[in-house]
């Protein structure tokens, strides 16, 4: 059950997230990276870019999934993920090469090779746009776009799950 203290937590974490020193300004200059995550319920990307070798955050993306949307397999979610991210970031990413990093290794072989498999197909023109390579990222280690796409499953679960997750170190 989601109480005031959940609440209260989790408005916390949200602010932390969101002040300086955890943003920062893009430097078109830098290469961008993008992090995506899908849930059963989520999806989330978060685009970076690397300064002094670590990872500097630029923004945070996540909404839910439709009725429908929750029956796609793990591979569309996925997918439809990167879709997501690819989108909401456009105006970075669209005429630079840049890094996507999943942790899905099935999404990571789609999409490096383009295959008529119906919907997919489709979103995988969808991103002809973009030129991007990607990197199997494990679960383990993708923890902000993690638990962007699971902050909606805290209902479900006690909230110590997911701000555990967020507390790891992301670098």
């Amino acid at each position: 059950m989601w109480e005031e203290e959940h609440q209260r937590a989790f408005d916390s974490l949200k602010k932390a997230l969101c002040e300086a020193p955890a943003l920062q300004i893009p430097d078109f200059a830098r290469d961008f990276v993008l992090v995506t995550d899908a849930s059963d319920l989520a999806i989330s990307a978060v685009l970076h870019q690397t300064v002094n070798g670590a990872l500097a955050t630029i923004s945070y993306y996540s909404r839910l999934l439709t009725a429908t949307e929750r029956k796609y397999s793990t591979q569309e979610k996925e997918c439809l993920a990167v879709l997501f991210g690819c989108e909401r970031c456009r105006s970075f990413l669209e005429h630079k090469e840049f890094e996507l990093h999943c942790d899905n290794l099935v999404l990571c072989w789609l999409l490096r090779r383009v295959n008529d498999v119906g919907r997919l197909a489709r979103w995988v023109l969808r991103l002809g746009s973009f030129k991007f390579r990607v990197k199997h990222t494990p679960g383990t280690d993708n923890v902000v776009a993690d638990a962007l796409s699971r902050m909606r499953e805290a209902q479900r679960r006690p909230l110590r799950a997911v701000v555990w997750r967020c507390d790891k170190s992301y670098h």
